[in-house]
């Protein structure tokens, strides 16, 4: 079994969604990423859109039509099929970043309310993590 489907069938309930903007200056330019979060039923669940261009962040909707009971499938089809970006982004990339917010913001809604981590919903255990940080340039020593 995929492990999408594993996760369809999660009920969730959405009230509605926020977007909160995000600024970080590092050297060279400001990385800008939209944070969103779903909220319904006492819960809040969030995601972030992190396309590259200030100007692809400028474009996020604001009025999709979130409001309702779903399966976190149907959530997720519903999404793949709204136009999230009025005008075409400047990367491609930014399409898939933006649904990703979106399903991800639904999906930690859907777990929070089910009472489920990611890991119990799939039938996983826990098990350790390993990050990697990506910084441009010199310097990671300072992320460290």
């Amino acid at each position: 079994m995929a492990l999408i489907d594993a996760l369809a069938g999660l009920p969730v309930a959405i009230d509605g969604y926020a977007l909160h903007r995000l600024r970080q200056p590092v050297p060279g330019f400001t990385r800008v990423s939209t944070v969103v979060t779903v909220h319904g039923a006492g819960a809040t669940g969030a995601g972030e859109d992190v396309s590259y261009l200030p100007e692809d962040q400028d474009t996020f909707p604001a009025g999709l039509p979130l409001r309702g009971r779903w399966t976190f499938g149907e959530a997720s089809q519903a999404l793949g099929e709204m136009d999230l970006f009025p005008a075409a982004p400047g990367q491609e990339a930014a399409v898939d970043y933006r649904l990703w917010a979106l399903e991800s913001a639904v999906l930690d809604l859907a777990l929070r309310q089910a009472g489920l981590s990611l890991g119990a919903a799939l039938g996983r255990r826990y098990r350790s993590v390993r990050f990697v940080a990506s910084p441009r340039g010199d310097g990671v020593e300072e992320w460290l």
